[in-house]
């Protein structure tokens, strides 16, 4: 089973507190009219439709093209401090890799593709850190020198993944923790990568299980 260890990494405590959301009931039923009015009334029906719905091909990161899609155009998240979630993970470590792998990987992919502007830098770092991670596979036969500078990466990110493991583990005081998170962190972020990296593949080779036609705006 997926040890508590690494549930932690994406479970977060929720509690919704009734009292205070009462207490936000009303503005709560306003915020959600997400489309910026103005004092004009003229082609308002336009203005309240124009982020339409969410792209139901997109089985994974549809919330999240949806919002920027809203940000575009010049709608606000609007956002309640008082509400807690609990994100419950996959029962199995290898079917939370697999997924990574098959689905949000490769989805993310197929949604920057369909939609560019939910693009941004932090998105390439992952499918950078896999390819960086075969690239340095391979300039281990043909240079020593590279070989080396990629070692000197590795050892940077695993200072910075057993820190991490290290803020976790003053949270939940797991001592096993600081010596597996490392390791998880590295596989979550090398499947992710992969998954993004399979995604742009099927992209290109016209297999992907998407039309690429925005059909948002």
């Amino acid at each position: 089973k997926l040890p508590k260890l690494f549930y932690n990494i994406k479970h977060y405590e929720m509690e919704l507190k009734i009292s205070e959301l009462s207490q936000t009931q009303s503005t709560t039923v306003t915020a959600l009219d997400m489309t910026p009015h103005t004092s004009s009334n003229n082609d308002d029906t336009t203005k309240q439709n124009r982020n339409k719905f969410f792209d139901e091909e997109l089985i994974r990161g549809q919330d999240y093209e949806y919002n920027r899609r809203i940000i575009n155009n010049g709608g606000k998240i609007w956002l309640n401090p008082n509400i807690r979630a609990k994100y419950y993970n996959q029962k199995y470590f290898f079917s939370f890799i697999k997924k990574l792998m098959l689905l949000d990987g490769p989805y993310n992919a197929y949604m920057w593709s369909k939609y560019p502007y939910t693009l941004s830098f932090r998105h390439l770092i992952t499918p950078l850190f896999f390819l960086g991670n075969v690239a340095g596979i391979i300039l281990f036969l043909y240079s020593n020198f590279l070989w080396k500078i990629y070692l000197m990466v590795m050892v940077i990110y695993f200072v910075l993944a057993i820190k991490s493991s290290f803020d976790i583990f003053k949270t939940t005081k797991q001592l096993n923790q600081i010596l597996v998170l490392p390791a998880c962190f590295f596989l979550m972020h090398l499947f992710y990568g992969a998954g993004a990296v399979f995604g742009m593949i099927m992209l290109i080779t016209g297999l992907a299980p998407i039309s690429i036609t925005n059909k948002a705006n």
